[in-house]
């Protein structure tokens, strides 16, 4: 297994201290970022309005509320290209991957787990009932700005974790069971939420660390972060823009299920959702081996 995308600019600057100081200020990046946002909503809105869309942004309240959410994401990608310039001497390309490639390893990502995810929620449904969340023509005018903000989140993180975090780690130490499971347990750790999640809160950490893993090996086996990225896409697609739960980001979605993340019977949800991810990985490295 190749440790992708480990290029030799992520060789010739991989030491440890590097990368350390490389996080704290990915996250600086992104608090600036966010900031901003603040003092534009300051500006637009008055001082008093301001801590009420910071509100509905952290809860998702609301179509312009999320996109607004997912396009915070921005400051993600931000931070992790100010990290991987200064400290490293690596531009965008030389940490997602070379464009003609990562074009590639997206759309094969996406054509993959799209159809999977969508076999996958039309079985879901058959658990579960669903109430309509937003008139079909608001939906598709909608859909564009939310697909270009759910490319933002999810390429944001997928840069960060495996495009910035894992090569760094790969060029340092040779064990995949350094440069693999530790910035999947550190994407697990990013969905833990306890206080939104309650009983289900590690439930969501396995089954985010286990999508880390299997992107992280998809990364590993293609030299960019495109195949994760397309199923990390479809997948966000599918729960926050077709089904989403009431209390999950449901701002954009067509429509909302029944069942709350913290409800008991949700678990069972979390573990189906798991088993697919299994599925599409599986379905992914076929497809890869076919590739050859």
């Amino acid at each position: 297994m190749t440790p992708a995308p480990t290029t030799e600019a992520a060789r010739r600057r991989n030491a440890i201290w590097r990368l350390a100081l490389g996080l704290p200020l990915v996250l600086a990046v992104y608090a600036l970022s966010v900031a901003g946002l603040a003092g534009l909503l300051r500006l637009a809105t008055g001082p008093d309005a301001v801590w009420d869309w910071f509100a509905r942004i952290q809860t998702a309240d609301g179509p312009a509320a999320t996109l607004m959410l997912l396009f915070t994401f921005s400051g993600l990608v931000a931070g992790t290209l100010a990290a991987g310039g200064l400290l490293h001497r690596r531009g965008v390309f030389d940490l997602a991957g070379p464009p003609r490639a990562l074009a590639r390893d997206l759309a094969l990502g996406l054509g993959v787990a799209g159809p999977l995810l969508l076999a996958a929620l039309a079985l879901g449904l058959m658990q579960i009932d669903v109430s309509p969340n937003h008139a079909p023509m608001l939906w598709l005018a909608l859909l564009p700005l939310a697909l270009l903000g759910l490319a933002v989140q999810t390429g944001a993180e997928e840069l960060l974790f495996r495009g910035y975090l894992q090569s760094q780690l790969a060029a340092r130490f040779r064990s995949p069971w350094v440069w693999i499971p530790l910035p999947a347990l550190l994407f697990g750790a990013a969905h833990f939420d306890p206080a939104s999640a309650g009983g289900n809160a590690t439930a969501i950490f396995a089954a985010a660390t286990l999508f880390g893993l299997f992107a992280a090996d998809l990364t590993a086996r293609t030299g960019t972060i495109g195949i994760a990225w397309g199923f990390h896409l479809a997948n966000n697609a599918s729960a926050l823009l077709l089904v989403a739960l009431p209390d999950s980001m449901p701002g954009l979605a067509l429509y909302t299920a029944d069942v709350a993340l913290a409800d008991s019977g949700t678990g069972a949800l979390i573990l189906q959702d798991m088993l697919t991810t299994t599925v599409i990985w599986a379905a992914l490295r076929l497809a890869l081996a076919r590739r050859g």
